[in-house]
């Protein structure tokens, strides 16, 4: 509309004092507009801090496990630790496959456990 309001100015359609005004009416709806726009950004997400557990007491928690667990007390800490489970099922080549994504509810991986996949075959 600007480059319109220009070009009818300098083949003489519109006077200088009509193109100012036309000027003036784009720039205050450019205006409004860059308000709207801003108005409907979405903010950056919030994370949500997840309590870190420290690397010691997930030493003892190991060592605890490998004393063996009653099967609420194991119940009890997967509630605890664990934040999700996924299950995804699959069927390749008529070979069904299966596939489990546990997400933890502690942020980090401590150094002494590492990235472990397990394939149940292990």
């Amino acid at each position: 509309r600007r480059k319109n309001a220009v070009s009818l100015a300098t083949s003489g359609v519109i006077e200088p004092a009509d193109l100012r005004v036309q000027l003036d009416d784009l720039d205050h709806d450019q205006a409004a507009l860059q308000k709207r726009l801003d108005e409907l950004t979405v903010p950056e997400p919030v994370a949500i801090i997840q309590p870190v557990l420290p690397f010691e007491l997930l030493a003892q928690l190991r060592e605890r496990l490998d004393e063996g667990l009653s099967e609420e007390q194991w119940l009890q800490l997967v509630g605890l630790l664990v934040k999700q489970i996924t299950v995804y099922s699959d069927e390749e080549l008529g070979v069904p496959s299966l596939r489990v994504v546990v997400e933890y509810n502690f942020g980090q991986t401590p150094p002494a456990c590492g990235d472990s996949t397990r394939t149940g075959r292990d």
